[in-house]
């Protein structure tokens, strides 16, 4: 994984894993809790989560930044990996990008890896090792808006 040229700070990041995925690609390339991912970044006191899900590009702001998102992700059986979001490179390595969650993911997160595919490689280059965290369902947390009193 490369980070920015210029040496920016890291955004605070999750990468979630899962094993839910309905997609065609999900299906051929996933396996046990490692089907699906998608990142969360904090950014302007709230979680956004980008999801390169089949049905489009989803992108949520869900909680306020001070709200535990990788325990609540945990505690449903998600896999959570706690990292960093660096902007990409101003020259990419490599031109393509895979139109699938992992793809929309890496670019979340400005990870040049163009030979990681699926979730699981994803998962391992940012330092995963075991399978675990299978998980049957996508929950939602509180909007980030009620989280902090707005109406």
């Amino acid at each position: 994984m490369e980070g920015p040229e210029d040496g920016a700070p890291a955004v605070r990041a999750l990468a979630v894993f899962h094993g839910q995925g309905a997609g065609v690609w999900s299906r051929a390339l996933g396996s046990g809790g490692f089907r699906h991912c998608f990142a969360a970044l904090a950014l302007n006191g709230c979680w956004v989560v980008v999801d390169g899900a089949d049905a489009g590009l989803p992108i949520d702001v869900l909680a306020g930044a001070e709200f535990d998102l990788a325990g609540f992700y945990r505690r449903q059986g998600f896999t959570v990996v706690e990292t960093g979001a660096r902007p990409p490179p101003s020259r990419p390595l490599w031109p393509f990008m895979a139109a699938t969650c992992v793809g929309v993911t890496k670019l979340t997160l400005g990870i040049r890896a163009p030979f990681v595919l699926t979730p699981w490689r994803l998962y391992r280059l940012l330092g995963g090792g075991s399978r675990s965290g299978d998980a049957t369902k996508r929950p939602s947390p509180k909007p980030c808006h009620e989280e902090q009193g707005e109406e």
